[in-house]
């Protein structure tokens, strides 16, 4: 650990994942576990991962509101996509454009019937309508960040 490119400035280097989060160990999860196996639903883990923080601990929690100009795609028949990037009160049963930002220069867009990735590879006649809608707010939003930094760049008098 510790000597990757992208090692956050903030962590000394050659950390274990017990230096940065604490050790897991006899670490239920809350309730995790117990109510899945309550409501007969096996594989739930038993103890905390690790790494499930790690993000949060090297980089500071999820608190990405003063970022601009991100798309987070969610493909709903991702397994994981229920852990995505949505606003209070989206998720995966919101609408297919929810805003994350006040300015609406983040947001997240759902995918109903493909993977998170699924907007990121060529047209395709079997495409669902979810993703071509996906793709076209896209290019909608990039062209409108361009046309941002056009403007911005105009004004800058060097």
């Amino acid at each position: 650990m510790g000597r990757d490119l992208y090692w956050p400035p903030s962590v000394r280097r050659n950390a274990t994942v017990a230096d940065v989060v604490g050790s897991p160990e006899g670490q239920l999860v809350a309730g995790c576990g117990r109510d899945s196996a309550r409501r007969g639903l096996a594989g739930a883990p038993r103890q905390q991962d690790p790494w499930s923080r790690w993000a949060t601990s090297y980089y500071g929690g999820k608190d990405i509101a003063h970022h601009r100009n991100i798309v987070w795609s969610q493909g709903l028949l991702d397994p994981w996509s229920g852990g995505g990037v949505y606003p209070p009160g989206g998720g995966v049963e919101g609408p297919l454009r929810q805003n994350i930002s006040a300015d609406g220069s983040q947001v997240a867009l759902l995918i109903d019937l493909g993977g998170h990735h699924l907007d990121l590879f060529f047209e395709d006649p079997a495409d669902p309508n979810a993703v071509k809608e996906v793709r076209r707010i896209e290019e909608e939003m990039v062209s409108q960040w361009c046309d941002e930094w056009r403007a911005m760049a105009d004004e800058v008098v060097i």
